[in-house]
């Protein structure tokens, strides 16, 4: 039996944490220790950790002062003594067999990387959100079911899984420790968001052997408090994206994608690229004027690659309503009308969420009565 690492970056997640870190505790696959990161919280989230720590030695607790989660994690990875490694939001839970099922594939199958399926929480709902078919994957079907999908994710027309989507998240993955520090793999930050993207791109350039479940065992809540739908202006964000897309081709390199199939994609890329743009400027601390933004939006957005928006809105799945609003406006140079529909899908998309939660919690509630 081999230890299993799972590394857990903590910020401000006294709200849900003790019931994660319960949850990761009744694991059926018993060997783990659970690194628990806190990074500066100011909540109770390290009392929490600390607690947890004292009534079970497979808890170990680290803290430090606000380096990110990108360097968090990194810090998880290089503190693990686990021969492989598996990554878990503070806020997340799991299925107890999650972890058993994981380590007895990635072993029996002799692989690299093991994948379960995931769902979402949303209030006490669980809907599913990744879904895929058993199998053994070698290099030439990595590439050509996974990668593919995660590089043409939303867009009709590619190759990738017959079965579903593979998101971009990290935590449905047990990786090879030996695997990460070989190949001196780690998680970067360049924009604010694609960390686990490039970690994900670079595990699957490198692995030989991926297996996959069918079962869906990683259950991520979506929690409009914390970080990730707190939206930030990120500064400079189009140059980031372009040292982003630099180093994303040196990964791509290593998997011999044909020529046409990596220009495709760039350009579908930057066409991700002006809608993530957009959405920049809806961010927290942005401090420009309703007027600067249309300027900024007509200058620096609709100049940059406008001609692509057409050709590839057209083959965006139907699903993707805002996605196609905000490309097909761009296309038609109206910046402004972009920026303006994003701010009421935003908004529409939390009421949404919320509505869902509720309904569920007033439908439990009548029951009980």
């Amino acid at each position: 039996m081999g230890i299993v690492s799972i590394i857990v970056p903590v910020y401000n997640g006294g709200a849900y944490l003790d019931k994660t870190i319960k949850q990761l505790l009744k694991s059926e696959y018993e060997d783990i220790e659970i690194i628990l990161l806190d990074d500066g919280s100011k909540d109770d989230s390290l009392y929490i950790c600390e607690k947890n720590s004292r009534n079970d030695k497979r808890v170990k607790v680290f803290h430090h002062d606000n380096i990110g989660i990108a360097q968090t994690r990194n810090k998880g990875i290089s503190l693990s003594t686990g021969k492989y490694i598996c990554f878990c939001d503070q806020d997340d839970l799991i299925d107890t067999s999650m972890y058993e099922k994981l380590y007895k594939r990635i072993e029996n199958d002799k692989s690299d990387i093991a994948i379960c399926g995931t769902k979402k929480i949303i209030g006490d709902d669980l809907q599913e959100f990744e879904k895929f078919n058993d199998a053994i994957l070698d290099k030439k079907d990595i590439k050509n079911k996974l990668v593919y999908s995660i590089l043409f994710d939303g867009y009709n027309g590619y190759e990738g899984l017959d079965e579903g989507r593979i998101g971009n998240s990290i935590w449905k993955c047990m990786v090879k420790r030996d695997l990460l520090i070989k190949n001196d793999i780690e998680f970067r930050k360049f924009i604010d968001y694609e960390d686990d993207r490039t970690f994900l791109l670079e595990i699957l350039s490198c692995a030989c052997r991926v297996s996959l479940l069918s079962e869906c065992l990683y259950f991520w809540r979506i929690n409009l408090k914390s970080e990730t739908y707190r939206r930030k202006y990120i500064i400079n964000m189009k140059e980031k994206m372009q040292k982003y897309s630099l180093y994303e081709q040196k990964i791509l390199t290593r998997l011999d994608i044909p020529p046409h199939i990596l220009n495709q994609y760039f350009k579908i890329e930057r066409c991700n690229n002006l809608v993530q743009l957009v959405d920049n400027e809806f961010g927290d601390m942005n401090g420009r004027t309703l007027k600067e933004k249309k300027r900024f939006l007509k200058q620096e957005v609709c100049s940059w690659m406008i001609n692509d928006c057409s050709i590839f809105r057209k083959k965006l799945k139907h699903k993707l309503i805002k996605k196609k609003v905000i490309l097909f406006l761009l296309a038609h140079n109206w910046g402004l009308g972009a920026y303006l529909f994003d701010v009421f899908y935003q908004k529409i998309r939390r009421i949404g969420l919320r509505c869902t939660a509720w309904t569920k919690i007033e439908q439990r509630a009548s029951v009980k009565k």
